[in-house]
């Protein structure tokens, strides 16, 4: 619950300002695109108030729980598989870090729909995002991020993981119990969240005055399982069960934390890529992984994405620490990770970078650039390099002698 009014107050204390919530269809001095004011809110005035204070709007999630502590939002696109935004949770590294999509969907409390409709709506957005959404519609500002983690977002996307956010002005207390009813109905396997936040609009005539509210959280029914185990030896001779050990989860109320995110040890991933590409393509991978691992290039190292992905990069350059490149899923492919923006800011940095993926092209067979101009040629996907994984292990001293190439040159001018 929020007052009908609030105050700004002075140093000692004494009101200033005050400001009245405003009501639904009451107009604002705010201008539109045609250039007109006092119009009366609508949805679309939402989605841009969303966007405008996304920054305020991940401070609110990250305090209710429904995303992680370390966690941020980056806005992919507007009206995207029909939702009215669409949002990536990421890490607040510079390396933005996939974790799982958000779909917004805003409704008014005018609007007949937001009483029932919106819940069907949202998770059939939420539907239609899982099964055939295509990651290259997303806009051009998105497509080196998306092309980072594409796997890591289709392997959400397949799983279904999503924070489903309804807003508006208000929400109306018949689709707070609708969902709550929903929610006691979730199979527990359900990696969905549901979240409801209204944007509470507060305004003295002049100065306007967002208090957005979490106004129903994820939840969670309780619920009681009984599982019957039995043990049998070798000539089905049942077995007795010596001790039994039960551990019950503490119940603070029915509001769940934020899960941890789902991570995939690379072991896991390895052996389906394996499963996928074959024990030779398998063998190829580490033949060139070990001559890696020997080449001691200095601040050249290895990491894993969250889904399990083994990717290269360079720490401590003059662009800070950069992708070198990563092994694609399910496929004996590789590519290179030099698309990202902290490169724009320096041209001699881009020059050694356009020099090692010439390197690439030139020394390693079938190298090819992918993404625009590429075979694969699509407008919204960026250039980089391929290759198979045969290839690079077969010409390993030549891809070294690249890499070594490109993190003496970057050290040099993060010394300069």
């Amino acid at each position: 619950m929020l007052p009908r009014k609030i105050v700004a107050v002075g140093s000692q204390l004494e009101v200033l300002r005050t400001f009245q919530r405003i009501a639904p269809n009451a107009a604002l001095s705010v201008v539109d695109k045609s250039g007109g004011t006092g119009s009366p809110l609508a949805e679309r005035d939402y989605d841009r108030l969303f966007e405008n204070c996304l920054d305020v709007i991940e401070d609110l999630l990250r305090e209710s729980g429904d995303i992680a502590r370390d966690s941020r939002l980056k806005l992919l696109g507007k009206q995207i598989a029909r939702t009215d935004l669409l949002l990536g949770e990421i890490g607040r590294g510079p390396d933005e870090e996939f974790r799982r999509l958000v779909i917004v969907e805003d409704k008014l409390s005018t609007n007949r729909e937001c009483r029932r409709d919106v819940l069907a709506q949202i998770l059939e957005y939420a539907h239609s995002v899982q099964t055939s959404l295509s990651l290259d519609d997303l806009p051009d500002h998105v497509s080196d991020w998306v092309e980072e983690y594409r796997d890591d977002i289709r392997r959400g996307m397949r799983m279904g993981d999503f924070l489903l956010i309804i807003c508006g002005d208000a929400i109306d207390r018949s689709l707070m119990n609708l969902v709550r009813s929903y929610v006691d109905r979730l199979d527990p396997s359900s990696l969905s969240d549901l979240v409801l936040i209204a944007m509470a609009i507060y305004s003295d005539g002049e100065t306007h005055v967002l208090v957005p509210h979490v106004v129903a959280g994820t939840e969670r029914a309780v619920r009681d399982l009984t599982v019957r185990v039995e043990i049998q030896a070798a000539n089905g001779v049942p077995v007795e069960i010596g001790k039994i050990r039960a551990d019950e989860t503490p119940e603070e109320g029915r509001r769940r934390p934020r899960r941890e995110r789902v991570v995939i040890p690379p072991a896991i991933f390895m052996k389906e890529w394996e499963e996928a590409c074959g024990p030779d393509a398998t063998k190829e991978w580490r033949t060139f992984v070990e001559a890696v691992d020997r080449s001691a290039v200095v601040g050249l190292e290895w990491s894993n994405y969250p889904g399990g992905a083994p990717y290269l990069y360079l720490s401590n350059t003059s662009v800070g620490s950069v992708g070198v490149l990563r092994l694609v899923d399910k496929k004996p492919i590789v590519r290179d990770l030099m698309n990202r923006s902290i490169w724009n800011f320096d041209q001699k940095a881009q020059a050694a970078r356009q020099t090692f993926r010439q390197a690439l092209l030139d020394q390693i067979p079938g190298a090819a650039w992918s993404g625009v101009g590429g075979e694969d040629d699509h407008p919204k996907r960026a250039k980089r390099v391929t290759a198979s994984v045969k290839a690079v292990a077969d010409q390993r001293d030549a891809f070294i002698k690249a890499i070594s190439s490109l993190a003496t040159e970057l050290r040099a001018r993060a010394n300069s």
